[in-house]
């Protein structure tokens, strides 16, 4: 079985990453060996690319793979009535994350798997919400953080949305090691598959979206952007910089995050386009409209779903020419090293990047301006709170004032369109280092590293810049993860 038995239905064929990888050429495979030996000498180039190279899955851990994806929607929609429907089949097994659009090193036995719902194509819709728009909290903030916390159960929706169900309907197919995570925004259950480590999620369609994304932009640049985000990911990971959780101590940077961190910087030598350039963006944003084209609702373990607007073009921009023609995937990577270190001279690839007045951001073309500096507001309101304190006003009415004000930013926070109306979240001016995710553009996919994980983060950065210039073309990637 090398292949899966049946395409998924309608348009979820070509939104799947994973379906889209399995019937086009690898680029690991196809990459010419003049890309891997350019006619200057380079060990960093050839190295990065040699090492790409040997992550090709195994034809076996594939075809492992395709069977646990096909034994597992065979197991889910038997238990929970995917066969009952006149329509033909309700739930389907599919991949997500790093091995669905190539971005895997070979390093990990992780595997990301998503239940997808035929039936609630939009994911986590309103209607489902289990506290709707202007209704008061039903579950008290510290309930949400106790230990035997258990979100409500959704009503109307198929067993296999109960994430302690599903964890017996595994244990029962024999799966070890099963364990839930019930409370987490996308609730999900690992398990163990011979040698995967395994999370599964039903229809928290999110990951899912950007996988395709990811692929999209890896497309466009197979031999530089593919093995710069290997390379990237091996440097993190070899120097701990990959625990966005903080399970290994202050919590670090996502590979999403650092995936997103390589896209805008080639988009910012123009090496690549904005697929998103042409999203039509409302006047004002509510969670709860259903109007919009391209949506989807996420975070099935919240009260209330999040809006993510998952529309993005298969098609370069009109008049778009690629600039850096032969750019390659060592140039990015001395690039991207120089250009976010904090030290050192200014870039020969563009300027340096300001962390106070600029922000990271695929969705408006890589490296764009805050709305307002780094720590501007909170400056600003201590400056005022001074003022009125000399002034006499009392304490209560300054506090109140305070409030107002607060609420009001945040108020406007729903017209902030792509974040280029010069309206920006609030807490984006509280956070140093800013990765703006690509379909929740109210997120900021860097604001989970703590303070000690991103002064880490940028010591290593401009660590690594210092040694690469040091040694020049004779650096390579064994270097870069064992400095």
């Amino acid at each position: 079985m090398d292949h899966l038995d049946q395409p998924l239905p309608g348009h979820m064929q070509d939104i799947s990453a994973f379906r889209q990888l399995l019937f086009t050429p690898s680029g690991r495979l196809t990459c010419p060996d003049s890309v891997a030996h350019p006619e200057e000498p380079d060990s960093l180039q050839t190295s990065m690319i040699e090492s790409w190279r040997a992550a090709e899955p195994s034809q076996d851990s594939r075809l492992k793979l395709l069977r646990l994806i096909k034994d597992l929607t065979h197991i889910i929609n038997a238990e929970y009535g995917g066969y009952a429907g006149k329509e033909g089949q309700r739930f389907y097994v599919d991949v997500f994350g790093s091995v669905s659009w190539g971005g895997d090193t070979g390093h990990s036995g992780d595997v990301d798997l998503i239940i997808l719902d035929r039936q609630l194509l939009h994911g986590y819709v309103p209607t489902l919400w289990r506290r709707q728009p202007g209704e008061p909290e039903r579950t008290p903030k510290e309930t949400l953080h106790k230990r035997d916390y258990l979100p409500v159960p959704i009503p109307g929706v198929p067993g296999c949305y109960d994430t302690m169900a599903m964890a017996d309907t595994l244990k029962r197919a024999g799966f070890e090691d099963v364990k839930s995570v019930p409370t987490a925004s996308t609730p999900i259950n690992k398990f163990k598959y011979a040698d995967l480590e395994c999370d599964l999620n039903a229809n928290d369609l999110g990951g899912w979206y950007n996988s395709s994304l990811l692929l999209h932009y890896c497309s466009l640049s197979p031999y530089v952007l593919r093995p710069m985000i290997h390379t990237l990911k091996l440097w993190s990971s070899s120097h701990d910089l990959n625990d966005p959780s903080g399970a290994r101590g202050p919590a670090t940077m996502s590979s999403y995050c650092l995936a997103l961190m390589a896209i805008a910087y080639l988009q910012h030598l123009g090496h690549l386009p904005n697929l998103q350039e042409v999203v039509k963006v409302p006047e004002v944003s509510r969670p709860e409209d259903t109007s919009e084209h391209d949506v989807v609702w996420v975070s099935w373990g919240k009260e209330e779903g999040i809006k993510a607007r998952v529309a993005f073009s298969l098609e370069l921009p009109e008049g778009w020419v690629p600039k850096e023609k032969d750019l390659t995937a060592a140039d990015a990577i001395r690039g991207f090293f120089e250009f976010f270190s904090l030290s050192g001279t200014t870039p020969l690839r563009g300027e340096r990047f300001d962390r106070n007045s600029e922000i990271v951001s695929i969705l408006m073309g890589g490296i764009v301006p805050r709305a307002k500096a780094y720590g501007q507001e909170d400056r600003e309101a201590s400056e005022r709170q001074q003022l009125l304190e000399n002034m006499g006003v009392p304490a209560h009415k300054i506090k109140s004032s305070n409030d107002e004000m607060r609420l009001a930013r945040i108020a406007e926070e729903p017209m902030m369109g792509k974040g280029d109306r010069g309206i920006q979240p609030r807490k984006w001016g509280q956070n140093r280092l800013v990765v703006q995710d690509p379909f929740l553009w109210l997120k900021n996919c860097a604001s989970q590293m703590s303070k000690g994980g991103l002064d880490r983060w940028w010591t290593t950065i401009d660590n690594t810049h210092r040694v690469m210039k040091l040694r020049g073309k004779s650096f390579t990637v064994s270097e870069l993860i064992m400095m």
